[in-house]
């Protein structure tokens, strides 16, 4: 049956029907499966029903249904357990997470994860961003991932596969198309098994060089300057005017992910759980050095068990609280991704807005009650109604303007995060050059790897 959003929606919320003639909610639901009632037909029933049972809302366009509660779902770079169960426990309840995962060649394991279904999906990237991942890339191992991600998608173990992207040159346009045109052939043919194709744009890239024939997904690469500059954003408006889906890469604080959901990019990755456990580890092994009669082996389980909240009291030396892998987790979750704007509570209050402008009258909290089938929903509010306030008879307080107000409290809630942690003792953190910072954090996250203490 061809994709029919609307119908879907019924599906989902046969709630709507309680108090709707018998007859007509016999045609609706008749109606859902029968191929030979087309959208339009399906449409005017639906109307048909609001105008009997709701008569505020005749001639209101139906927008209804569960999208995912952000403009840009995010793709984190590093897997880790609670993040697993974040995502799982979001995805149950609301049937969306807003979480995946971006599998590279020197990720290849996360493939295999039991947990790999508690994601939106996946995007697939060649990797070739480090020196560590050039070194590791050949072709035929890249395709046996990409068919691997396709073989989990087909048996539901994974539920979407985003994109997997051409090999490229970072920051170096030319040299990308080069590599694009060169590895054609091998990238149609994973095209046709369902694999979407993305090309990373670079430094350089213009709307008429990207090909759009050949892809379905942009990648916005580049440096940090330009990937948020104004060529970068020309070729995101004319991919949404194609209808290609947009992905922005190494998204790693609120700024960005606010520029990417201000673009209504569809999706975005970054490595900022990793570089987190990263710097928590390097200080939780400086303050709880080895002790005495403590085994190597043993020495860096215990770190292990430190990091990931899973210690004794003995375990840890006097006086050191350590910043533990839920914490970051769930300050990653909380601040990169709750925190971007338009999220689910602005659109929701703005859709409240709107209810009250258009039907010139004071809402009532009993109203808001009725018409909550037509209105967002909000992930994680018991109450939804109030996302704005209500005097003691129950009506909406409003401004000067007859605007509703907002509910401070709740939208307050969206912005309490762990306060800034600085960089730990010990890492080089001069901000004139990062790429000190980044060689030594990224040798460190290789030698802890090693020694099991930090997931891959």
């Amino acid at each position: 049956m061809e994709a029919r959003p609307i119908y879907k929606t019924v599906l989902n919320f046969r709630r709507w029907f309680e108090d709707a003639d018998e007859g007509l909610e016999d045609q609706i639901i008749a109606a859902i499966p029968d191929e030979s009632v087309g959208q339009a037909q399906f449409d005017s029933l639906l109307h048909r029903w609001v105008k009997e049972t709701n008569p505020e809302l005749s001639g209101v366009k139906l927008q209804r249904g569960y999208g995912t509660p952000y403009n840009t779902s995010f793709l984190s770079g590093q897997y880790s357990p609670t993040l697993a169960a974040i995502a799982g426990d979001r995805k149950e309840k609301y049937g969306f997470s807003g979480i995946g995962l971006i599998v590279q060649p020197l990720t290849y394991q996360y493939l295999r994860s039991e947990t790999l279904g508690n994601f939106d999906g996946i995007g697939i990237d060649n990797g070739m961003f480090t020196e560590a991942g050039r070194k590791a890339f050949t072709w035929p191992k890249y395709e046996k991932m990409v068919k691997t991600a396709l073989a989990q998608e087909k048996r539901e173990v994974l539920s979407r596969v985003h994109f997997f992207t051409v090999p490229d040159e970072p920051m170096n346009w030319d040299t990308t198309l080069d590599k694009f045109r060169m590895y054609q052939p091998d990238v149609q043919k994973l095209r046709k098994y369902g694999a979407p194709v993305a090309v990373c744009i670079q430094n350089g890239a213009s709307v008429a060089t990207v090909p759009w024939g050949s892809v379905d997904v942009i990648f916005i690469g580049g440096d940090d300057k330009w990937k948020t500059g104004d060529e970068a954003k020309a070729i995101v408006k004319e991919a949404q005017r194609r209808h290609v889906t947009v992905h922005m890469g190494r998204v790693n604080n609120l700024k960005r992910m606010n520029t990417a959901s201000e673009w209504q990019v569809e999706t975005a990755d970054g490595t900022y759980v990793m570089h987190e456990l990263a710097k928590s580890l390097h200080d939780i092994e400086r303050r709880n050095p080895q002790r005495r009669d403590e085994s190597q082996f043993n020495y860096y389980r215990r770190l292990k068990r430190i990091l990931h909240g899973e210690h004794d009291p003995k375990d840890v030396e006097k006086e050191f609280r350590p910043v533990t892998e839920p914490e970051i987790v769930h300050n990653f979750v909380n601040y990169v991704l709750d925190n971007q704007k338009n999220n689910w509570l602005q659109r929701r209050y703005d859709a409240i807005a709107g209810l009250a402008r258009q039907m010139g009258r004071t809402l009532h909290r009993s109203t808001l009650m009725e018409l909550d089938r037509y209105l967002p929903q909000v992930p994680g509010l018991e109450t939804d109604e109030d996302v704005v306030e209500f005097d003691p008879a129950g009506n909406i307080r409003v401004d000067a303007r007859g605007m509703p107000l907002k509910n401070r409290e709740a939208f307050s809630e969206l912005w309490k995060r762990l306060p800034y942690r600085p960089m730990p003792e010990g890492i080089p953190s001069d901000p004139k050059d990062w790429r000190v910072y980044n060689r030594y954090i990224n040798r460190y996250i290789a030698r802890m790897r090693d020694k099991g203490v930090m997931p891959r």
